[in-house]
C-alpha cells in the first residue's frame, strides 16, 4: 500500500487554512473538521508504524509506551494552546503551525521519493 502520510500532514495543516483566511464561526468550524480529520488519519498511520518496529515479546511494552507518550504530549499541548491563544492571540498559534507541518510534509514527501524500503503506512 501507498500510505498516507504526507496527506496526513497536509489535513492537519489545512485545517489552519480557514481559520487565517476568515475568522467567522464557519471557517471555525471548518477548521476543526480538517483537524480532527487530520488528527484521526496521523493518529491511525502513526499507530500502524509502531507496530511494524518490534518483537512480538515486547509488544505490551512498546504499545504501553506509545500510549502514554502520546497522549501525555497531547495533554500538554492542549493546555499550552491555552497559554499560547493569550500571549499571542489566534492568529498566530494557527499560522505557527504551518511551519512544522510544512517542514514535515517536504521530509515525508522526500522519504517518499526515495528507492528505499519504506513501511506501508508512509
Amino acid at each position: 500500500a501507498r500510505g498516507f502520510a504526507v496527506e496526513e500532514a497536509q489535513a492537519v495543516g489545512a485545517g489552519d487554512v480557514p481559520v487565517i483566511v476568515g475568522g467567522t464561526f464557519i471557517s471555525f468550524v471548518a477548521s476543526l473538521v480538517l483537524l480532527g480529520l487530520g488528527w484521526n488519519f496521523t493518529f491511525i498511520g502513526g499507530t500502524t508504524l509502531v507496530t511494524s518496529t518490534y518483537k512480538p515479546s515486547e509488544k505490551a511494552k512498546v504499545q504501553g509506551f506509545n500510549d502514554t507518550f502520546m497522549f501525555s504530549i497531547v495533554s500538554f499541548t492542549a493546555l499550552m494552546s491555552g497559554v499560547l491563544h493569550h500571549l499571542w492571540g489566534w492568529y498566530v498559534l494557527c499560522a505557527g503551525t504551518l511551519v512544522p507541518i510544512f517542514i514535515i510534509s517536504g521530509f515525508l514527501f522526500w522519504f517518499r521519493t526515495q528507492n528505499k524500503s519504506i513501511p506501508s503506512a508512509i
